[in-house]
């Protein structure tokens, strides 16, 4: 297991590469991060299981000043860091 803070990336593309003449497993792409995918996956939960017909996604108006997104993206990476501690147990 990594100990990344990232968690490393989410969806490696592996494959076999030559180096000093020895054929060696490579990563091609990496991808974005398991931090990055645990953070949207907490988002698109909370966001889907939260909208209303008056145009609200989690009590927050579509039109809310940046600062109050600024807040709900922290809140969705502390949920991400949260499971990537809990991968570590």
């Amino acid at each position: 297991m990594t100990t990344d803070k990232t968690g490393g990336s989410a969806f490696p593309i592996m494959g076999m590469d030559f180096r000093n003449g020895q054929q060696v497993q490579a990563v091609f792409q990496t991808g974005m991060t398991l931090r990055d995918y645990f953070a949207a996956k907490a988002m698109q939960g909370e966001l889907a299981s939260m909208h209303d017909p008056e145009g609200e996604v989690c009590g927050v108006a579509l039109d809310a000043p940046d600062e109050t997104l600024s807040s709900l993206t922290k809140h969705y990476y502390r949920l991400a860091d949260a499971m990537l501690k809990a991968r570590e147990k």
